[in-house]
């Protein structure tokens, strides 16, 4: 009963240990408050807007105009093409019960005498 014990004992400290090392990496990999708030103004902002002022010769405004200033830039800001992968759809892979036909009838060749276009066929 002792070793068994130890055994779970070892096995908690381990758990304690690894699950504190992997809360240290979540928060490494979180994005300050500043940064977070960076990440929403520039999913607000399209490059649109900037090319259309541009056009018009006119200066940009709304979310636009906060992002320019927060990126000390004079024009478009480059952190504006720094956009996140798209995260890729996980599907189930199940099989059912349906045929592999994808009609969902069964396509089974059917003996002579069974068509019904056949002159003996119901007998």
């Amino acid at each position: 009963m002792t070793a068994t014990y130890q055994d779970v004992e070892r096995w908690y400290r381990a758990a304690l240990l690894s699950e504190s090392e992997l809360e240290k990496k979540a928060l490494e990999n979180e994005p300050e408050a500043e940064m977070r708030e960076r990440i929403e103004l520039r999913s607000r902002c399209l490059l649109t807007n900037y090319l259309t002022a541009s056009a018009q010769g006119r200066m940009v405004d709304g979310a636009e105009e906060e992002l320019q200033q927060a990126a000390g830039a004079s024009q478009i800001p480059i952190e504006l093409f720094d956009v996140p992968e798209p995260q890729r759809e996980t599907r189930a892979d199940v099989t059912t019960g349906a045929t592999a036909t994808g009609t969902g009838v069964n396509l089974q060749s059917w003996s002579e005498a069974d068509r019904p276009d056949q002159e003996g066929a119901g007998r």
